[in-house]
């Protein structure tokens, strides 16, 4: 009888998680930006590339020999800035990322929930003296796609 009981049980289990639906989606939505060369459209590649929260200490992202980063949006603000430091060789650059956008939600999945996406309204980088050539919005909507980019950014 034990045994009969322990099946049940292991067989009930399975059929109630088989039945409940997984989110098999991304649930955060990140503005992807790509670094290319000005002149052969092709991606460049940063030795190294640290971003943080403007007026925070904590490190968002930290990589080596990236051509593209891809960041988080604020969900309770219309513009997200960040400090990007670049590093080429020896050459340290400091600049600030400005984008400004709008914010709107969508409903994926009762599992999901409601995912952000926005629109990216406008884009300033400071400090950029003689690095930057151009900048250029690809796609100034951001979806909860992966390794889309919004934003070209020519050196």
């Amino acid at each position: 009888m034990k045994r009969t009981v322990y099946i049940l049980a292991l067989v009930l289990a399975v059929a109630l998680t088989a039945c409940r639906e997984g989110c098999y989606q991304p649930t955060r939505s990140l503005v992807g930006i790509g670094f290319l060369d000005s002149l052969s459209r092709k991606p460049v590649t940063f030795p190294s590339v640290t971003v943080r929260g403007l007026g925070s200490d904590s490190v968002l992202y930290k990589s080596s020999s990236v051509s593209a980063i891809y960041l988080p949006l604020h969900v309770s603000k219309d513009s997200t800035n960040y400090v990007v430091t670049f590093t080429n060789g020896e050459k340290v650059y400091n600049d600030t990322l400005n984008i400004f956008h709008t914010l709107n939600t969508q409903f994926v999945s009762p599992a999901c929930g409601c995912v952000p996406t926005y629109v990216i309204d406008s884009f300033k980088i400071q400090n950029y003296g003689d690095l930057f050539k151009n900048i250029e919005f690809y796609n100034p909507e951001v979806k909860n796609i992966e390794q889309d980019i919004h934003v070209k950014i020519y050196f």
